[in-house]
């Protein structure tokens, strides 16, 4: 059985390519040594499903021998649902904490991205840098957690900015649903406007319902 850091430290493994301990190390906040060890760990406890190959001045590879066993056993995530770099981490976690109203553990964030908590918590730097930008905060009680704090115009805003700089966050067809029943809107009354100005309109729509959906409504004196 895997514990919580060896499943983190599997999630920077890759099979077409090669990562060194020490970016492992870095990002997860521990020692070289610790890494190594956790790994040789790993090769023995999955020693019938994977190989931790290793290649001087390259780094580590992974090496899958049984494929089904390998997800049963880490229960490992789809690559694309892990955000790769900084960028797409703090939009992550904008994004998870904009859809969620309870407190949540920064611990919790950490298991999600297969980060340590200090690593997540340095990305909650740049995410309050963007949250100020909208007239939001992150507040924190302990023993719960954090939220964001701020009314829902404004949150629907930070949205708005976060669908318009990640390309996998959107559901495609449902915004191009929404194009279409603006276009037969627009052909009736003989209305027009620029591409960039109609895109924007479809995604706040798009925002607007599904906040609606869930129970998120804008005071009529906003």
């Amino acid at each position: 059985m895997l514990t919580s850091r060896q499943k983190q430290i599997l999630s920077f493994l890759k099979e077409d390519d090669y990562v060194t301990t020490s970016y492992i190390a870095q990002e997860l906040d521990l020692s070289d040594k610790t890494i190594r060890n956790e790994l040789k760990l790993i090769g023995e406890i999955l020693d019938d499903v994977v190989e931790i190959e290793t290649k001087p001045r390259y780094g580590v590879s992974l090496v899958v021998l049984d494929s089904i066993g390998f997800e049963e056993i880490v229960g490992k995530r789809k690559k694309q649902d892990i955000p790769e770099n900084p960028k797409q981490r703090v939009e992550f976690i904008c994004e998870y904490l904009l859809a969620h109203d309870e407190y949540i553990k920064i611990e919790d964030l950490a298991d999600l991205l297969y980060l340590s908590p200090g690593s997540v918590s340095q990305d909650l730097k740049m995410v309050r840098e963007i949250l100020n930008n909208y007239n939001l905060e992150i507040v924190q009680k302990p023993k719960y957690g954090i939220k964001i704090k701020g009314n829902e115009k404004d949150r629907r805003l930070c949205i708005s900015h976060l669908y318009q700089n990640e390309d996998n966050i959107l559901d495609r067809e449902e915004l191009s649903n929404i194009g279409l029943c603006l276009e037969r809107v627009f052909d009736r009354n003989n209305y027009s406007m620029s591409d960039f100005a109609f895109n924007n309109l479809a995604v706040h729509l798009f925002i607007t319902l599904k906040r609606v959906q869930d129970g998120h409504y804008i005071p009529i004196d906003n």
